[in-house]
């Protein structure tokens, strides 16, 4: 990892790396905390943004491989 690099460098692969893994652990403790709360699921998506500090915009994150 170079840290002279910004992280938006194409070059900076594995600090881009570890803060998505960094986020997606954040995701999950998230997630858990505000699955006990009687709130819509907009509202549990928008509190989560806001915490993990989300772009607006950001797609949803794909899972596994699309069919063919």
């Amino acid at each position: 990892m170079d840290r002279s690099l910004p992280v938006d460098s194409r070059k900076n692969v594995v600090r881009k790396n570890q803060q998505l893994k960094a986020r997606a652990v954040a995701g999950r403790h998230i997630d858990e905390a505000l699955s006990d709360l009687p709130i819509s699921d907009d509202t549990k998506a928008s509190r989560k943004a806001k915490l993990i500090d989300v772009p607006a915009g950001t797609p949803d994150k794909r899972r596994g491989k699309r069919p063919t």
